[in-house]
């Protein structure tokens, strides 16, 4: 009696690869998922994804890939100002205004006029 095994029952739908039993949607309820993708503005591919999927008769999908045109852009961290000396700068040929103050570079020369010379 020992060599006799317990059989386990086995309901339809599962099995080898445990695929539940397909589903089959009512025409109300596949007129409103219709309506509810033209109103999300779902791409025709999206689209005819979810309507392949009614058709199969398998559960919808829990999310919809994102389109190409929805990438997540990252997101773009503000750079702290940072002094830098005038020798890091970006431009090194450039000179600070207080240098070019304490040189004397924006005083302006005094106006002399000289003789003009005689045309005759």
């Amino acid at each position: 009696m020992a060599s006799q095994k317990q059989m386990e029952v086995v309901t339809k739908g599962t099995g080898f690869r445990r695929r539940p039993k397909t589903i089959t949607y009512t025409p109300g309820t596949c007129e409103l998922l219709r309506v509810m993708m033209k109103e999300s503005k779902l791409t025709n591919i999206q689209q005819r994804h979810i309507m392949d999927i009614m058709k199969r008769g398998d559960a919808l999908p829990l999310q919809c890939s994102p389109t190409s045109s929805q990438r997540v852009l990252p997101s773009k961290q503000i750079a702290s100002p940072i002094y830098l000396p005038p020798i890091l700068a970006a431009r090194p040929h450039l000179r600070p205004a207080n240098m070019c103050q304490a040189n004397g570079a924006y005083s302006r020369e005094q106006f002399k006029p000289q003789a003009t010379r005689d045309l005759e």
